[in-house]
């Protein structure tokens, strides 16, 4: 998994074919179409928001349900989300940031 920061609200993309993929809007595409999922926006907030800290607080749930967005992303050709947000990003055209900025907001086992 290869992830950034990116743009004016430091949202979480991952890289996928040289492109940065919204992980949130991403992961709402798969679970509507891979898992036929009715609730798909309220689900990826909840199991991987749009933020690093959400991700690693989310634990197993939330870094398998990363890796299967991923692969989804990386065999789709979809670019428009299920509300018609851009998915995909030009790592060139967008700001990126450091990962982690306040690593105090990461729950330590």
């Amino acid at each position: 998994m290869k992830i950034a920061v990116y743009g004016p609200t430091k949202r979480l993309g991952l890289l996928v074919n040289g492109r940065i993929a919204d992980m949130r809007d991403s992961c709402a595409l798969y679970l509507q179409n891979a898992e036929h999922d009715p609730t798909a926006y309220w689900m990826a907030d909840a199991l991987v928001g749009d933020n690093l800290s959400s991700i690693l607080n989310g634990g197993e749930k939330a870094l398998e349900t990363e890796s299967k967005v991923e692969e989804y992303m990386r065999s789709s050709s979809e670019t428009i989300g299920i509300n018609s947000e851009p998915l995909l990003f030009d790592p060139q055209a967008v700001k990126l940031w450091p990962p982690i900025v306040d690593s105090s907001k990461i729950r330590k086992k």
